[in-house]
């Protein structure tokens, strides 16, 4: 629902709106345990499917295509829950939009209250940018 590359899929009171930064807010929010599957699909090409890739090409995908989304104006928030996988708190600090003002990009939580919390900010912020955008 955030690229209008992907639109013809979908009836026309359903597809993604054309990004206007003064009209449209474009939000991805990532949550993850930091651990990267070894599999990933390349949608730039038909045969762009990886199978055991190995950790860091499906790590570096992960943030080519977050770099992405935020050139094309999508601001990312991240959730880490429980990472204990090296550089995954690294790679999702990464792939977040930078921090604004008070508006924070990249959580972690531990447990499922942090969890709770972590989706009620993100959501309170995306309203709060949403009504001053």
């Amino acid at each position: 629902m955030l690229s209008e590359s992907w639109g013809g899929v979908l009836n026309a009171s359903q597809r993604p709106a054309k990004f206007d930064p003064k009209k449209v807010g474009k939000y991805a929010i990532l949550m993850t345990d930091g651990e990267f599957n070894l599999s990933y699909f390349d949608a730039t090409s038909v045969g762009g499917v990886y199978n055991d890739a190995g950790k860091e090409t499906t790590r570096t995908a992960a943030t080519k295509l977050c770099a992405a989304m935020r050139d094309k104006g999508i601001e990312i928030f991240t959730i880490g829950f429980k990472l204990d996988k090296t550089n995954a708190a690294s790679t999702l600090q990464n792939c977040a939009s930078p921090d604004t003002g008070s508006v924070k990009h990249f959580y972690q939580a531990a447990d499922g209250a942090e969890l709770d919390s972590a989706f009620q900010t993100i959501a309170r912020n995306i309203e709060t940018l949403a009504l001053t955008k």
